[in-house]
């Protein structure tokens, strides 16, 4: 049984109504036209005369530049990849009382050829090209030069002597076609024209110059998509194909519809399609809509990996694969939606036309050489774009199995259309977010979006559900903003439960976000009595629990092996101006001293004085007394004064481990005398040192010492911890500066003592 008898009679039947579909236009166009010669100046070289003769091709391949070419995201000069030279626009008069006429003529033809609309292409000059004898052009793309892009146009001139070669060769698919660009006659012009995406290359041109202008062909904004025929009967015939299909089709299946042509992933849109592609996305455009499908254009995304064969040391193919993605991205929907739905899986099985996958050619290919016992790996990356269908029953499968975002941006494509169905489909968002959430920034930013959207849709008993579901639970703290624009909503009854449960949460692994939330309803709603007593009922169970949220903070950053489970200045601040500003001094005087029973949480040189700028303003309370104070006096005993070098060359020991040369180590640290020393030893020893120097942070510089056996650890000692001090010294003298200048009124002496220590560090930098 072949891959076609697997499939469905209905999917078979779709597949053979949309391969009928007639093509509009073709890859390329070409031809010849005899015309009055157009009027072209060069700047540097003068007017040209037609046919022009040979002395004057070699001036204007003498004023040329080496012509350049893209690759990846790199503009490359290469002669070996491209040999001419060109002229830019800006250098160029082109012009003559005939010319406009012609070239309305040639850009006709080429729209009829390719199947584009006439009255909706401009054309725009990009250069002059000049190749000499055995000038040429490797197999390349131009895509899109420039926004809207559809096509590339090639006028070649005629030259005195003429020359052969030159031909441009255009492939698409498995079709070439090979175009003649020589002027035989004085008064012939060559032209050929071919859509963006096409490989094409230009033949060595042997003997002579070529001289051709090279233009852009643009679709205009605003212009119509461009057209197809009305195949009306196969889109009806497609909407009941689709219908039979839909009864079997099971959760996520879809068809996937491969292009014939490849669009950039900001170029992709159903009014930037051409030729069969346009037609194919017209009828189903019709056949989706009576069949109650969604459908959409994407990117396809192809990833391979398999066993890499090697034959005397070359690499020869791909062998078994043992794994492969298949992903649809950068949506575009018929009506010029985008929708975040990030990346969209789906299987090869679902692709067609039956076997079109088969023809496609890499974009990407790698080897990962061997590692250890692990053979060569062979990696591949397929780009290509398709039109995707499904049932819009099965929207939610199968947007909610790649994540709760895809169902966020569905719901958003729904609201911004006006679609009745978006409530429904939003009504469902706690579950999916309890379901498959978490706390990592996509999903995060997802939620904050979903709240935005059932505040449009006024669905306020959704609202609750997923604040107190999938907010309280997953909070993230960046979706504050639209945490309060949702409160202001709820209103405080709400508020207060919701608030309690999410600090119950979250206050320990989540500090600073919530002292932020709290800040901002304060801001917000403080004049309202309501609020406030919510928000102090709040500061309250805050005050209560505060010490043990930050011991668990600390245990969590030491099972983490995070280095500091410090807070920032600004969630201080705004945790204790909470306090402050709704009058609970007593609570701000209780929270201000478990602050300052958790030094790793809120140290006492940094975090401290710099939460000190936003409480100034309640510079006589207690409170402020409490911190400041411990913050100076913190200060004071370390830097009072300026550290001192140190007085020899004993430097600090290692420590865990008692082998000979960690002891010849440790009596080479505790040396006041000896700078430097060279341990001669073999390289695991050596690198033994090396690591415990590393571990231990000492003041010592390594390097190896490549003469004699074996070779020589040598070690000298540096300055880094006095260097480590001095810097920290100097914030130190900042922060103290600035206590100075916020001393409370009851503070006056210890003022003076942080003002004269920071006269004796300027005087130290000076």
């Amino acid at each position: 049984m072949n891959d076609n008898d697997k499939r469905s009679r209905s999917l078979r039947e779709i597949e053979r109504l949309l391969l009928s579909i007639d093509r509009p236009g073709d890859y390329c166009s070409f031809g010849k036209i005899f015309t009055p010669m157009p009027v072209l100046e060069v700047e540097g070289v003068g007017t040209l005369s037609f046919p022009v003769a040979e002395d004057r091709a070699k001036a204007l391949f003498s004023k040329a530049t080496l012509s350049p070419f893209g690759k990846g995201t790199k503009t490359l000069v290469d002669e070996n990849v491209r040999n001419s030279r060109e002229i830019s626009p800006e250098k160029i008069s082109l012009g003559g009382g005939g010319w406009k006429k012609t070239f309305a003529e040639i850009v006709d033809s080429v729209a009829e050829g390719l199947g584009c609309p006439r009255d909706g292409i401009d054309s725009r000059l990009y250069k002059l090209l000049v190749y000499g004898p055995g000038g040429f052009f490797l197999p390349h793309r131009d895509l899109e030069k420039e926004q809207g892009m559809v096509a590339t146009l090639v006028v070649a001139l005629p030259v005195a002597g003429g020359s052969s070669g030159g031909e441009i060769v255009v492939r698409h698919g498995d079709r070439e076609t090979s175009i003649d660009m020589r002027p035989v006659e004085p008064s012939e012009i060559a032209w050929a024209a071919f859509y963006a995406d096409c490989e094409h290359e230009v033949l060595p041109v042997a003997g002579g110059h070529r001289l051709v202008l090279v233009f852009n062909l643009i679709q205009r904004n605003g212009s119509a998509a461009l057209e197809a025929p009305d195949f009306e009967d196969e889109a009806e015939k497609i909407a009941r194909e689709l219908n039979r299909w839909k009864l079997e089709a099971e959760g996520k299946d879809k068809i996937v519809w491969l292009l014939d042509h490849n669009y950039s992933e900001k170029g992709l849109s159903f009014e930037s399609l051409k030729n069969r592609d346009a037609a194919v996305a017209r009828v189903l455009v019709k056949a989706a809509e009576k069949s109650g499908c969604s459908l959409y254009a994407a990117v396809v995304k192809i990833e391979e990996y398999g066993v890499a064969i090697y034959e005397d040391e070359d690499f020869t193919s791909m062998g078994e694969i043992f794994d492969s993605y298949c992903d649809l991205e950068g949506f575009s929907a018929p009506d010029g939606a985008r929708p975040k739905f990030g990346s969209v899986s789906f299987r090869k099985e679902e692709v067609m036309p039956l076997g079109e996958f088969d023809h496609l050619l890499p974009d990407e290919e790698g080897i990962e050489e061997w590692t250890g016992n692990a053979g060569a790996t062979y990696e591949r990356t397929y780009r290509q774009t398709a039109l995707s269908i499904w049932p819009k029953e099965n929207s939610l499968a199968v947007l909610a199995s790649e994540g709760i975002s895809a169902v966020v941006a569905y719901v958003e494509m729904l609201v911004e259309r006006g679609d009745d169905e978006a409530r429904e489909i939003a009504s469902r968002l706690p579950r999916l977010y309890a379901e498959r959430n978490s706390r990592n920034g996509k999903s995060a930013e997802a939620l904050a979006r979903a709240l935005r959207v059932l505040l449009i849709l006024g669905d306020e008993s959704t609202l609750e559900e997923l604040l107190t579901d999938a907010v309280v639970p997953f909070y993230h703290g960046t979706q504050n903003p639209d945490i309060l624009d949702s409160l202001s909503v709820l209103g405080p009854d709400f508020g207060r439960r919701f608030l309690s449960e999410l600090l119950s949460a979250n206050l320990s692994g989540r500090t600073e976000a919530v002292a932020d939330i709290v800040s901002r309803l304060l801001r917000k709603f403080g004049d309202e009595a309501d609020w406030g007593k919510v928000l102090v009922g709040t500061c309250g169970e805050i005050c209560d629990v505060l010490d043990e949220a930050l011991a668990a903070r600390e245990e969590s950053a030491v099972k983490r092996h995070d280095s500091s489970a410090t807070l920032s200045p600004e969630s201080i601040a705004d945790m204790l101006s909470s306090f402050l500003a709704l009058g609970m001094e007593k609570e701000a005087e209780c929270a201000a001293e478990i602050l300052l029973d958790h030094p790793e949480s809120v140290t006492p040189d940094r975090v401290i004085p710099r939460a000190m700028a936003g409480l100034v303003k309640f510079g006589e309370a207690r409170t402020y007394e409490l911190l400041w104070k411990k913050a100076a006096e913190f200060l004071l005993e370390r830097s009072a004064e300026p550290p001192s070098p140190p007085a020899d060359w004993t430097r600090g020991s290692p420590t865990g481990c008692d082998c000979q040369d960690c002891a010849d180590l440790r009596r080479f640290c505790e040396n006041p005398d000896a700078r430097e020393y060279r341990f001669r030893i073999r390289q695991d020893r050596r690198d033994h040192l090396t690591y415990v120097i590393s571990r231990n942070s000492l003041d010592i510089d390594s390097r190896t010492e490549e003469t004699g056996r074996p070779y020589a650890l040598v070690c000298v000692k540096n300055y880094a911890t006095h260097k480590r001090r001095l810097k920290q010294y100097e914030e130190d003298v900042d922060e103290m500066k600035n206590l100075a200048e916020t001393a409370p009124p009851s503070a006056e002496e210890t003022g003076e003592n942080l003002l004269a220590a920071v006269r004796r560090g300027t005087i130290q930098a000076n």
